[in-house]
């Protein structure tokens, strides 16, 4: 199978700031080095502060690398990025739109930006409004719009050109449940149908199990482990279990529990 996505040694650095900043240079990722395989569904997972955010930021031809590499269906991030953006499009929950547009105008005007013909882009448009079920507010301002509902249409704005890979951070943020659920369903008929390869960045443990094909695990700017989502979960080892029995107690018994666990993580040195 070929591949989408293969980085070596990607390294970004952000430097520091000012003549009279002494604060040291942020090491945002070390030496990444990934081979996404074509028509997968691959995830990135790690606290906040890890690098996800920057490792899709470099994928998206958005930000420059420090040193190493990256390529996108064999074409380099930096000397092909022209090429590398017809290819890919990239959703962000914290991306932004033009709010004194409506919903539709702003569609039609990332639509006319990816080369798209009125007719296929209108058709398009309305396929997508209709299922992310946003066509009776596609005539407003998206100023006035909740967070949940921009972030509807940031998705659509991110189908239109039908990408070859389709770069996704936190996706389904600010949405509820069912919306939420519908998202990662649709997700995995686009990855089956139409072969497209979708990397996303998550904190949701049960998103990224349900969706991936194979993940990575990143902390502190690093690649922690790599595998699919039921090997990784087999290599943990099996942790000690700690039954508690509260009785005579009158009380919240969450309260008692809480303070429990900040006892023994200072006594631990987790903190």
């Amino acid at each position: 199978m070929s591949l989408a996505v293969e980085t070596y040694n990607l390294t970004k650095i952000y430097p520091k700031r000012g003549v009279f900043n002494r604060s040291p240079s942020i090491t945002a990722l070390k030496n990444i080095n990934l081979k996404i395989k074509a028509g997968t569904i691959y995830g990135l997972l790690g606290p906040n502060g890890a690098g996800k955010t920057t490792l899709i930021h470099i994928l998206a031809a958005i930000l420059l690398p420090t040193s190493g590499t990256a390529e996108i269906f064999g074409h380099d991030v930096i000397r092909d990025s022209n090429r590398v953006k017809s290819l890919i499009n990239y959703c962000s929950g914290q991306g932004s739109l033009f709010w004194n547009l409506s919903v539709r105008e702003n569609l039609r005007y990332y639509s006319k930006l990816y080369g798209l013909r009125d007719v296929e882009s209108f058709e398009k448009i309305n396929t997508l409004l209709e299922f992310f079920e946003i066509e009776e507010r596609s005539n407003v301002k998206t100023a006035y719009l909740s967070s949940g509902l921009k972030q509807r249409v940031k998705l659509i704005k991110a189908l239109l050109n039908d990408p070859k890979l389709l770069l996704l951070d936190e996706p389904t943020l600010g949405l509820d449940v069912d919306m939420a659920k519908k998202i990662r369903a649709y997700i995995k008929q686009l990855s089956k149908e139409k072969e497209m390869t979708i990397v996303l960045t998550s904190h949701n443990m049960y998103e990224v199990d349900e969706l991936c094909d194979e993940l990575a695990l990143i902390d502190q700017g690093q690649i922690v482990s790599i595998g699919t989502p039921t090997t990784l979960k087999k290599s943990i080892s099996q942790l000690e279990s700690l039954e508690l029995t509260f009785s005579k107690y009158n009380g919240d018994p969450s309260s008692l529990l809480e303070d429990l666990v900040i006892r023994s993580t200072f006594r631990d040195g987790f903190l």
